[in-house]
């Protein structure tokens, strides 16, 4: 690498801008996940990860389109902010993403979020390559709204020519733009069925890597249990950072909570925050419960 005079390294950290969670208790405590990054959101399937990843994109997407409605102090002007939200799903159809976003925001979040969404729906090649039986196979929607959601990469034949392809769709469109790949669970899952870990990896050290020109985000859901997470180093130095989401029973109630994992340092405090939430009417919601010494982390 060409070496970097000090005035030209402070234009490269000035140009990284902070893009708010859209919610005040993590806005006015972090200001915003860094522009370029990509993280890893993981937690077991009912911890709230995916209202998580609605909210934040629903909230993002009303800041810089509809910024009446957003709720939040912006920190960060509007034309700084990711123009749309791509949303790739590997197995699950659209009929079943969308109905889970409705069911988790308002109104206004969901109408904001829809008319700025480019999704990429990949569902019939993969159930394809996974060798589902015939009688099972779906068709295509031929009238409503989802008949006008391009079914993606028909006719691959196996699930490295499918990653080449959702490469290739992801690049057309991710520039200035909140990605969400759908999800790590599933290319784990084609690893069942003859993808290899090595391309796998090569995948998102490659979405990594994009994300830093892209200058938006990238999130990459992985329902999984936070504290195994954690304690794996390949997969908490995988993506720029993680965060972490729990559920835990407490008599006849469940309550969720959430942690912020490194972002390289960019979002670390003298003492680590652990926030409860909830997910009501209008998505996620959090609030710090209690701070934590950095050697308990």
């Amino acid at each position: 690498m060409s070496d970097i005079s000090p005035p030209e390294a402070k234009s490269v950290s000035e140009g990284v801008r902070e893009i708010p969670f859209g919610m005040a208790t993590l806005d006015n405590g972090l200001g915003g996940l860094p522009s370029g990054t990509a993280t890893l959101l993981a937690g077991a399937s009912d911890a709230g990860g995916d209202a998580f990843l609605y909210t934040h994109a629903a909230q993002v997407m009303l800041a810089k389109h509809n910024p009446s409605m957003y709720p939040t102090s912006v920190r960060t002007s509007r034309e700084t902010l990711p123009e749309r939200v791509v949303y790739v799903t590997l197995s699950r159809d659209s009929e079943h993403i969308l109905n889970a976003m409705d069911t988790v925001l308002d109104q206004f979040q969901f109408d904001t979020l829809t008319e700025h969404l480019k999704l990429l729906d990949y569902s019939e090649s993969f159930l394809d390559l996974v060798e589902t039986p015939a009688a099972f196979d779906r068709e295509p929607p031929t009238e409503g709204p989802l008949a006008a959601v391009e079914g993606r990469a028909t006719g691959v034949s196996s699930f490295g020519e499918l990653l080449e392809e959702v490469a290739a769709d992801i690049e057309e469109w991710g520039k200035d733009a909140l990605v969400v790949v759908d999800s790590l669970n599933e290319l784990y899952r084609a690893g069942q069925f003859g993808l290899s870990e090595r391309t796998i990896l090569g995948f998102l050290i490659g979405l990594r890597e994009a994300a830093v020109d892209w200058d938006g985000l990238v999130h990459i859901p992985y329902k999984h249990k936070a504290e195994q997470v954690r304690s794996d180093s390949l997969l908490t130095n995988l993506m720029h950072g993680n965060l972490y989401f729990y559920s835990n029973d407490q008599g006849f109630e469940t309550y969720r909570t959430m942690r912020v994992g490194s972002f390289g340092g960019a979002l670390d405090r003298e003492e680590q925050v652990v926030y409860r939430t909830q997910v009501g009417s209008a998505g996620f919601r959090v609030k710090a419960t209690k701070k934590i010494s950095p050697r308990n982390w």
